[in-house]
């Protein structure tokens, strides 16, 4: 330019860019999450214990499974099984899950996941890419979320539209004859309008053979308008898994026990028959969230969802010392023996006795929350008033059928290729549940003082029909029960922030007990002191003590069932169950520095039931036992780091280990199974620091139980143990753009 010119001013042009930010950090969206009290608030104040598992801690660890999203998670204990189990098997601070006697009501368990802040009724499993966090909040949750386990809630959050344009392709290799590929696209369509299409395709064999193969194709298209008052977001889940591999059960003797010789079961050691083995299922699910802002001071929602799902299976289970199949005290042959004496089970140590059974499970699920929030104060207080009704519709249809004859097998020697004869079907049950809660919960801010007050009243009707197992018993039933919380937390100077809290739970009962009556609902109460630390905005430290009571446990005794005149035999449960569990809890989640993440955490539980049945075969009673499979102590540490700088730019190194410790094999205590520590691993490296053209790709190797240690993952009972995952190394390429 030449001296004296005069200079152009150019237009200012602003450039603006939405992150994802689940994808960069441990901490998600600041520390924020929905979940502990149904509208937008910092985990920080909240006087519970929340926590949060980001895609970036996805990305990095890269689980198999949902379940094994939260294995470093405080407050969990997960099945960690060998093979594929369809179902999200987990507990939450030592209820939920499977765990039926510690809390779990009759026939199907509690309904433990949630997706998008919806019940799960199915709690089948889906592909864990299409996730992109997870919220756990601890303790009794009903005053919002009406039938909840009192443990806590999973709430699973899947991937919808953020406009952020980031997108992503991987391709998957591993072990096991692991192949996975997965699309993720995240696109602005216009200024109001966005989608996201998430899909994966999904193979696996962890055994040699048709037997061991795991298929699952999955579909989680959505899109987003937003005009800045009203937003409106409406996503869809299709996941059809034609083979859905299978549950490894095995007996005690053999896998926690050797043989006399000192031996155990092979590891990839198939317990049924190729010429009967099928596992597929099928889920769909639709929903949308619809929010307007209507004032500064009042935003509208409703949250609305429907689910149609299906699981079959059919197999010869391994059901070697089942209390059912043994003789009688009074010296009357049991099926064990019966198999024997009729020449299909040999009668050494290492000979399995098996039942084949068909499971053909229908869910059908209707739910509609409607929420107003209003934000006003009073005096020096601040309020955030949530109200909400919500309707909930949940049905289930079960058939059930045995085979006649019973083949058994040998572990060491096994043969295959048995014809299984005609089968009888032994139950054809139909269940349902109709809910309608109204709730109004309040978050009051008092300068550093939070608190938080709730009440609830659920209605609930429900319906049971067997025509088959129990004498054709029909019950139609209605609850009504109030729930409520209050919570205090303090903010104190340097990030410490002490807080006490107390819940209650309600969970309806589906079913009848032994004399035909229906089952009561379960109810329970939490007490919860702990301490938050936040020294910095992407860093959080959780320390919490708590004490859960829970009463009118459904508990299930098999040896109790009576059989009727008309051949029918009575369900085998009681209302009678009352238990406690006490534990504490640390966890520390977040990004020491920006290129540092964490996330540490240890449990303590001590679960003991209270009251149950006394049960006369067994001449035995759970009364001051623990449930099955409830670890006192267990632990994990994952680290993950990425170098930013130098001759290692683009590098990043993780590497966890997780600790179970020793559990009880069965509710009577009689025997243990011993703990086990697993490590975990995580190599990925940025093409594009070293070749400028590979920009956004990314290549990563992950290794789960890095040592390939073999170990009893848990036991339910002398006839149900499971060997746990083995070593799993994939090796994936990612493509951003």
């Amino acid at each position: 330019m030449a001296y004296g010119a005069k200079a152009t001013e150019l237009e200012t042009i602003e450039v603006t860019g939405v992150r994802n930010a689940a994808r960069y950090g441990y901490v998600h969206e600041g520390g924020h999450s929905q979940t502990a009290t149904k509208t937008d608030v910092a985990v920080r104040d909240v006087p519970n214990s929340v926590s949060v598992i980001t895609r970036r801690h996805l990305d990095e660890r890269a689980p198999q499974d949902l379940p094994s999203t939260l294995a470093y998670t405080s407050g969990i204990s997960r099945s960690g099984y060998r093979g594929e189990n369809s179902m999200v098997e987990a507990s939450v601070r030592g209820v939920g899950g499977d765990l039926g006697g510690a809390g779990a009501p009759a026939y199907g368990g509690t309904e433990l996941p949630h997706i998008n802040g919806m019940r799960y009724y199915a709690h089948l499993e889906f592909n864990p890419y299409i996730v992109d966090h997870i919220d756990v909040l601890k303790g009794p949750a009903s005053v919002l979320y009406g039938q909840a386990n009192p443990g806590g809630i999973i709430n699973i959050q899947t991937k919808k539209p953020t406009g952020s344009n980031e997108h992503e392709a991987v391709l998957t290799l591993g072990n096991q004859w692991h192949r996975e590929a997965a699309i993720d696209i995240d696109r602005k369509a216009t200024d109001t309008l966005d989608y996201r299409i998430v899909a994966a395709a999904k193979h696996n064999q962890w055994r040699v053979g048709e037997n061991g193969k795991y298929q699952a194709y999955t579909f989680a298209p959505s899109v987003k308008w937003d005009n800045g008052q009203t937003r409106f977001t409406l996503s869809a889940l299709y996941e059809n898994v034609p083979k859905a591999g299978e549950r490894n059960f095995l007996p005690r003797k053999g896998t926690v026990d050797a043989y006399s010789d000192g031996t155990r079961i092979a590891q990839d050691f198939f317990a049924g028959d190729p010429n009967f083995n099928g596992h597929h299922n099928r889920k769909l699910r639709l929903g949308y969230e619809l929010e307007h802002r209507a004032t500064d001071w009042l935003t509208l929602r409703q949250d609305l969802a429907w689910g149609r799902y299906r699981n079959h299976m059919n197999v010869l289970a391994a059901l070697e010392g089942a209390r059912w199949t043994r003789d009688t005290p009074w010296g009357a042959p049991g099926l064990r023996t019966r198999a024997i004496n009729n020449g299909l089970l040999g009668n050494g140590e290492k000979d399995i006795y098996r039942e084949s059974t068909v499971w053909d499970t229908k869910w059908r699920e209707f739910q509609v929350d409607n929420k107003a929030i209003w934000k006003f104060d009073s005096g020096s207080l601040q309020h955030t008033l949530l109200t909400g009704l919500d309707f909930y519709y949940g049905k289930e249809d079960f058939a059930r059928a045995e085979g006649t004859t019973q083949y058994g097998i040998n572990s060491a020697n096994p043969v295959y290729g048995v014809s299984i004869l005609p089968f009888q079907t032994t139950s054809n049950r139909h269940t349902g549940i109709r809910q309608v809660g109204a709730y109004v919960h309040d978050q009051i801010k008092w300068g550093n003082l939070n608190l938080q007050i709730g009440g609830r009243y659920d209605h609930a009707k429900t319906t049971f029909r067997d025509p088959l197992a129990y004498g054709n018993t029909s019950q139609d039933i209605s609850d009504g029960k109030f729930t409520w919380r209050v919570g205090a937390l303090y903010h104190l100077p340097r990030g410490f922030s002490p807080y006490f809290s107390h819940s209650t739970s309600f969970v309806p009962a589906i079913g009848v007990d032994n004399d035909g009556n229906a089952l009561k609902p379960t109810t329970a109460a939490q007490t919860e002191l702990g301490i938050k630390y936040q020294p910095s905005e992407n860093l959080l430290l959780t320390a919490s003590l708590f004490n859960i009571k829970q009463r009118n446990l459904s508990t299930y005794d098999y040896n109790s069932q009576v059989q009727r005149a008309d051949g029918s035999w009575s369900s085998g449960y009681s209302t009678t169950g009352k238990a406690r569990i006490r534990g504490a809890e640390i966890e520390l989640q977040g990004d020491i520095t920006p290129a540092w993440g964490l996330s540490g955490s240890y449990t303590y539980l001590d679960q003991k039931v209270l009251e149950a049945a006394f049960d006369v075969t067994n001449n035995d009673t759970t009364v001051g036992k623990t449930h099955w499979g409830l670890p006192k102590h267990s632990a994990s540490l994952w680290t993950d780091y990425r170098f930013q700088r130098g001759a290692l730019r683009g590098l990043s190194i993780g590497t966890g280990v997780r600790y179970h410790g020793t559990t009880w094999g069965n509710n009577f205590n009689t025997f243990r199974v011993p703990s086990y520590t697993l490590w975990d691993m995580k190599l990925a490296y940025r093409l594009g620091e070293s070749v400028p053209a590979l920009r956004g790709a990314t290549v990563q190797l992950n290794a789960h139980n890095l040592t390939n240690k073999q170990y009893v993952a848990s036991c339910a009972d002398d006839f149900a143990c499971f060997y746990g995952t083995g070593r799993r190394v994939t090796a994936s390429f990612a493509y951003r753009w």
